[in-house]
């Protein structure tokens, strides 16, 4: 059991700093960081499920980080996804509030509508 607790504790070790480079990298406005970073937090996430991170709102988080840097197609497909996630995060986990993330999809679909008219969409 205790290589479970270390290899546990490790996890969080890694989580808490891809977390303190994400709050880093947002406060210096360094976008293309902040889509690495959210990556790296993704793919942390497939390894250690047991951590529980809440993926959609790093897809959310790269999302606007590429809006700012004036790419609104990467930036539509990333928030596709985060639409697609929150959605999917409702459905299926117990919430504390019926209508908990209501106001973050609804924000996400506004930005997706407005990046498309950007990228020249339809």
């Amino acid at each position: 059991m205790a290589v479970t607790d270390r290899a546990f504790d490790e996890a969080m070790a890694r989580w808490n700093l891809l977390r303190a480079q994400l709050k880093q990298a947002t406060a210096a406005k360094a976008h293309t960081d902040v889509v690495r970073i959210c990556d790296d937090i993704l793919a942390f996430s497939a390894a250690n499920p047991a951590i529980s991170v809440v993926d959609w709102l790093f897809d959310k988080r790269a999302a606007k980080a590429l809006a700012d840097q004036g790419c609104f197609s990467d930036a539509r497909a990333r928030s596709e996804r985060a639409i697609v996630g929150c959605k999917r995060h409702q459905a299926t986990v117990r919430l504390a509030k019926p209508d908990e993330f209501v106001a973050d999809l609804a924000s996400m679909e506004t930005l997706h509508d407005r990046w498309r008219k950007k990228a020249g969409g339809s």
